[in-house]
């Protein structure tokens, strides 16, 4: 273990050749996943978990990974989870938690930033596990919207700036439907042009805000919840644990109140510099997709290539549960580099 430390701490003083070989190289004190899960994503309000209570949607995610990750419940020692509309949240969490096997020793809590609640959660406690806080912890993010989704009415009307032709946000939309349906039915191609047709003709959603923003080229209300286990690599090489991926690390950029969804353009670039590494570097790259006039205004101020962009389709497709919307698509683009054999950044 002392060599292991040494070796690490060599690693982090000597300068890579670039930011890249910095940030993809293998040190004992590398924050990794070892464990992704979720659950399905249902449409808020008429899908398969209209019924369902947010307390159980997380109990059930738990008992999920404590039986896949076939670990002592009692090494997990927070669980940190995102979630918006729900203000007795943080009771629920708690009583899910006990209720999943794990024990009084294990600590809950509840954080909030609308949409990147779930990367906040994975921020919250990987930055933990580095400063030695905690060992092992979980990160979450569980959304019931069709419970709580009216209360969030108002924080979606605001006036929004971003793409200024409606045929670019609803080409975006059709793409992102493509994308979806050819990630889950191999070989199978719709018709993009028909389907951008038909996006074409939907009437507007916010008429007060302009006729940009549709039904079609919009996120839906989605149900679901998703998490991960992290710990350090050298616990998990000694818990036998596998590796799915290094957390590299997180940043944030607020925006004047007026403007909404364009906060990418601005934390993107902020994060690449930290890090030292480019859009180039990046072989698959998740962008949130709450609207299409958002995902097309930072998708061009990133200049992200197409093909790394969203690949097995976006929100506007598959749905945009707020909070464990990026843990879900975390996961997808994790088997997306494994498909590839590629890096995920």
């Amino acid at each position: 273990m002392a060599v292991e430390r040494i070796s690490s701490i060599v690693n982090h003083l000597t300068p890579g050749t670039s930011g890249l070989s910095a940030i993809t190289s293998k040190n004992a004190d590398d924050i990794v996943i070892t464990l992704a899960v979720r659950t399905p994503l249902a449409k808020g309000f008429k899908g398969g978990f209209k019924d369902t209570k947010l307390d159980y949607l997380i109990y059930s995610l738990l008992q999920k990974v404590r039986e896949k990750s076939n670990l002592d419940p009692a090494l997990v020692e927070d669980v940190c989870c995102g979630n918006v509309s729900d203000g007795n949240a943080a009771y629920k969490l708690r009583a899910a938690v006990l209720a999943a096997g794990f024990p009084n020793t294990t600590a809950a809590s509840i954080v909030n930033r609308f949409c990147s609640s779930g990367l906040k959660a994975t921020q919250d406690i990987a930055n933990q596990i580095a400063e030695g806080s905690i060992d092992i912890g979980i990160a979450m993010g569980a959304e019931m919207m069709s419970v709580g989704g009216d209360k969030l009415d108002g924080a979606f009307h605001l006036r929004f700036s971003s793409a200024k032709k409606l045929q670019i946000q609803d080409r975006y939309a059709a793409e992102s439907y493509n994308r979806a349906e050819l990630a889950q039915k191999a070989g199978w191609d719709q018709d993009m042009e028909q389907l951008f047709e038909s996006l074409n003709k939907i009437r507007p959603a916010f008429p007060d805000f302009g006729d940009r923003s549709t039904g079609g080229n919009s996120s839906q209300v989605t149900d679901g919840a998703a998490a991960v286990l992290l710990m350090k690599r050298s616990r998990a090489i000694e818990l036998g644990q596998p590796i799915l991926a290094k957390f590299v690390g997180a940043t944030v950029a607020g925006l004047a109140p007026r403007i909404m969804g364009i906060g990418p353009s601005i934390a993107v670039p902020k994060l690449l510099s930290k890090y030292k590494i480019t859009i180039d570097d990046c072989d698959v790259i998740e962008l949130n997709e709450a609207f299409a006039s958002m995902a097309v205004y930072c998708k061009d101020a990133l200049k992200i290539p197409h093909e790394k962009l969203n690949i097995r389709g976006g929100a506007i497709a598959l749905g945009h549960p707020l909070v464990p919307l990026v843990l879900d698509r975390l996961l997808l683009d994790l088997a997306s580099v494994e498909d590839r054999r590629r890096r995920f950044c």
